[in-house]
């Protein structure tokens, strides 16, 4: 059964009526999981009969990353355990490049293993899929790609943008 963030992620209102059926669930419960949401920092916004989340960023665009990507296949999931998880259950079907994208992740996993918490809609997360050559060391890489990305925004014009140790990308300090 979906949850209350899947039904939500489309972006679009719903009835209490709609997601009280949809989720087999009485209006006390309800309230609890949009409560739950909540203290996790994502944003709903009630108006009414009428529930919907509200998107700190704007939402992922699907045909414009494909296009922008190619030929590197992307994928979008508006709700996800993990992107990197996502990337290791798929490593038969993926080509080097492809990635993964999520507007929120629930099990996402920072350094030394600690839990990774994510707004929806309020951080890139991607994971991507590379392979090196046995002999190759990758230390300093996530470091390295992290630098980069900072120099790269600050390359098209994004302002106040910094690198967290190792390879997290602030913007204003969050």
């Amino acid at each position: 059964m979906a949850t209350l963030l899947e039904i939500l992620a489309d972006g679009e209102s719903k009835t209490l009526s709609k997601l009280t059926a949809l989720l087999q669930l009485d209006s006390m419960a309800l309230q609890e999981e949009i409560q739950h949401l909540r203290q996790q920092g994502i944003r709903i916004d009630i108006e009414q009969d009428n529930i919907r989340l509200i998107p700190q960023l704007q939402r992922l665009d699907l045909i414009q990353l494909r296009q922008a990507l190619a030929p590197y296949q992307v994928s979008i999931k508006p709700v996800i355990n993990s992107t990197n998880q996502y990337i290791l259950d798929n490593l038969g079907r993926l080509n080097k490049g492809d990635l993964c994208l999520a507007e929120h992740q629930t099990a996402g996993r920072g350094r030394r293993g600690r839990q990774w918490l994510s707004p929806f809609a309020g951080q890139v997360i991607l994971s991507f899929y590379w392979t090196f050559e046995p002999k190759k060391s990758v230390e300093g890489l996530s470091l390295v790609i992290g630098m980069a990305m900072v120099d790269t925004l600050k390359q098209v014009g994004a302002y106040g943008v910094s690198l967290k140790w190792p390879n997290d990308v602030l913007l204003n300090g969050r």
